[in-house]
């Protein structure tokens, strides 16, 4: 069963469309994630760029005690680094 509520369509700009399901017309998203990349109605890559730049920074910023630590060695913080 699809919940009218909860569902969202995309189209492209230039092709806009309204859909109806059962009478209701359903939301029009501008973004969404699919399968961790961005995907937007105008196509373009500076969304994506950034989302993932951002990803990038968030994950570096969680391993920065362990880059900084003494007590782990640098053959294993090397292994990391390559994983």
């Amino acid at each position: 069963m699809l919940n009218k509520e909860k569902t969202k369509v995309m189209s492209t700009k230039e092709n806009a469309c309204v859909s109806s399901v059962d009478g209701k017309v359903l939301d029009d998203a501008d973004t969404f994630c699919y399968l961790g990349s961005l995907i937007t109605s105008d196509a373009e890559y500076s969304k994506e760029t950034k989302s993932r730049l951002s990803k990038g920074q968030y994950a570096r910023v969680g391993l920065k005690r362990i880059w900084q630590s003494h007590d782990i060695a640098v053959a294993t913080k090397v292994r990391l680094l390559k994983a």
